[in-house]
């Protein structure tokens, strides 16, 4: 992940038109963008959410199961 957050900070710089020691955070505020780990947390939370509203693909929906819909319930 340190990978695409560098590439992202490199992407506000270009934007921003910031030098290469100038901190990114307040232009990733301005231009209302997540850093990459809560991007990404963004999205399982959304995927979940879709799965258990019925609203997912088919394929996420097979691939994702709940707890409670296991058949055992071994190591609780």
């Amino acid at each position: 992940m340190n990978v695409l957050q560098k590439v992202q900070n490199a992407a506000v710089r270009l934007i921003c038109q910031l030098r290469p020691r100038d901190h990114v955070s307040s232009s990733l505020q301005q231009l209302h963008w997540l850093p990459i780990w809560s991007r990404v947390l963004y999205k399982q939370c959304i995927l979940m959410y879709k799965v258990n509203c019925g609203q997912a693909l088919k394929y996420i929906t097979d691939f994702v199961g709940t707890v409670a819909a296991m058949a055992t319930r071994s190591g609780f």
